[in-house]
């Protein structure tokens, strides 16, 4: 019974450090592709301007 518990309980820690990477992952994937993707819509809407004003 302990065993396994004490099993389950390093199971649980390694999705949790996996998890917790992961996040960090998507976190830092996510601000990249924010600060591209507002570059490219105020290059877009900048563009859009300067066609149109």
């Amino acid at each position: 019974m302990i065993r396994g518990e004490i099993k389950i309980e390093l199971k649980r820690e390694k999705t949790f450090v996996k998890s917790r990477w992961l996040c960090n992952f998507y976190y830092k994937v996510g601000l990249i592709a924010m600060v591209i993707y507002s570059m490219n819509v105020g290059g877009v809407l900048w563009l859009h301007y300067i066609l149109w004003v």
